[in-house]
């Protein structure tokens, strides 16, 4: 049930519909960070960082709230072994990755951190990815998932292989037919895929989701 579109707090709303535990997101659209302090007093609240955690971390964080902790590690423990078995059937490209959020010319291009929960799974399938200058990270505060990049340092990106974000393995030409980007060693190497049309936010789903790409594109 939505209580309230994102991005526009109902706190009466809240009130009404006498809930249990209340989770609040430190950014996003769905954000209600500044109404903190109004929602703890209407029930137990807890802040979660959808950016700055890894779904395992975010699942952990949230069956400890609502005392369901053996479930959580049992999900956890299945995921891991489920990557393990991927990774010894793929055989990963020499080099570096990066992984982009392409949103083209004129605009800002988030590109993934190493430290990031995209940067976490595709280094668990033995990948090295390629950490972007956080100089480059043109909004007032810096993330811990990714850098929001001027499309001009996309260029500045050395890496052989290249992720795309919120794309399937047909959604890769608008960045390798953009001239700008012509001389990327991932675009002259032929090297740019798509990680998946799910795949800017990562749950247990999403995540899976991505693993089996990865098989299907790099699988021995």
């Amino acid at each position: 049930m939505n209580v309230w579109p994102a991005g526009a707090v109902d706190l009466e709303a809240a009130y009404a519909v006498q809930p249990d535990l209340i989770v609040v997101s430190t950014s996003g659209a769905d954000s209600t960070l500044d109404q903190l302090a109004e929602l703890q007093e209407i029930a137990p609240t807890i802040v979660v960082d959808y950016g700055g955690q890894t779904w395992q971390e975010l699942a952990t964080q949230l069956a400890a709230a609502v005392g369901i902790e053996a479930h959580a590690a049992e999900a956890i423990a299945d995921f891991d072994a489920y990557v393990a078995a991927a990774k010894v059937r793929i055989h990963v490209p020499a080099g570096t990755a990066n992984i982009i959020s392409f949103n083209g010319a004129g605009t800002t291009n988030p590109i993934a951190r190493a430290v990031g929960a995209h940067a976490q799974l595709l280094s668990s399938l033995g990948f090295l990815i390629e950490d972007p200058d956080p100089a480059w990270h043109t909004q007032a505060t810096l993330r811990n998932d990714f850098v929001w990049a001027e499309f001009e340092r996309l260029t500045d990106l050395t890496s052989e292989t290249t992720f795309l974000l919120r794309v399937g393995p047909d959604g890769v030409a608008s960045f390798v037919s953009e001239p700008v980007l012509a001389n990327m060693p991932s675009v002259k190497t032929g090297q740019v895929y798509g990680l998946g049309v799910n795949s800017f936010r990562i749950d247990y789903y999403g995540a899976t989701e991505i693993v089996d790409g990865i098989v299907a594109e790099f699988g021995n």
